[in-house]
């Protein structure tokens, strides 16, 4: 198991020349580095899996993350 994680579920988006940093629940954009329209498409696929995110994050980091 990896180090406990002291933020809350979120994931780190990086390629195209940019990076972005998204809270999973509630969905919210933390940081970017994109244009407004990549990082609205970021933001509507990471909610189309944001349900697998977050299973994923706790299975990583357990349930208090």
């Amino acid at each position: 198991m990896s180090e406990p994680s002291h933020e809350p579920p979120h994931v780190h988006v990086y390629g195209n020349g940019g990076s972005a940093k998204i809270w999973l629940d509630p969905l919210k954009l933390a940081d970017t580095h994109y244009s407004d329209h990549r990082t609205s498409e970021i933001l509507r696929i990471i909610e189309d899996h944001k349900t697998r995110f977050l299973r994923q994050w706790r299975e990583r980091f357990g349930a208090d993350g």
